[in-house]
């Protein structure tokens, strides 16, 4: 094996892993996913009132803090009950805040084994959620690589919230967020479809 060989391959390595990093900080920036979480984290750190009202679980249980008074709003996409655990463990432990009530989602996107393994966004979850401990708990190894993805890789996999970032720079100009209630702009009248039936059977099996 020659010194100019070892040299290229070295290089070669360096410069992959250089891409790999260029490629992963951009997509934890550029992720909206990323974006509306961290937003959510600032104002639940600058939270001064009394919390008697933490919502948390996927984005099916939001709460209007413009509502209920002394709430927050902490659900987030995707989230499963698991992450939920996770990050109500660093909030007890961590943030000085003790909530009165916890209310958590319970529909059809709560249960069943899919929801419970799917595991997305972990660049920004990595932060809450023991990995080695999960895996130990679950007998999966394979929850380790979701680790990996949110440590170095977090854009693999990731092209549809490429798409979604793009999309949602161009609609929304403005985040308006209070307490972690973020308005929606995407209301549907389910009685209005069409073709009901096929909808609600679409949006069951994704979780199920």
């Amino acid at each position: 094996m020659s010194k100019k060989f070892v040299l290229r391959s070295l290089l070669f390595i360096a410069l992959l892993l250089l891409v790999n990093v260029m490629l992963d900080q951009s997509f934890k920036a550029f992720s909206v996913h990323n974006i509306l979480n961290k937003r959510m984290d600032e104002q639940f750190a600058g939270y001064t009132d009394t919390l008697k009202y933490l919502s948390m679980g996927n984005s099916h249980n939001c709460v209007n803090t413009y509502l209920l008074e002394k709430s927050f709003n902490y659900g987030s996409p995707s989230e499963n009950y698991i992450q939920s655990y996770y990050k109500l463990k660093h909030i007890l432990e961590h943030s000085g805040k003790k909530p009165e009530y916890l209310l958590l989602q319970a529909d059809i996107s709560t249960y069943g084994a899919k929801i419970a393994n799917r595991y997305e966004y972990n660049s920004y979850w990595i932060k809450y959620i023991d990995y080695p401990e999960l895996a130990r708990i679950k007998n999966d190894r394979q929850v380790l690589t979701k680790w990996l993805e949110g440590k170095f890789f977090s854009y693999a996999g990731n092209y549809k919230d490429v798409q979604l970032s793009i999309v949602y720079r161009i609609k929304i100009k403005t985040l308006e967020m209070h307490n972690g209630f973020r308005p929606h702009r995407d209301y549907r009248n389910f009685a209005q479809e069409p073709n009901r039936q096929q909808l609600a059977w679409d949006k069951a099996q994704l979780f199920s």
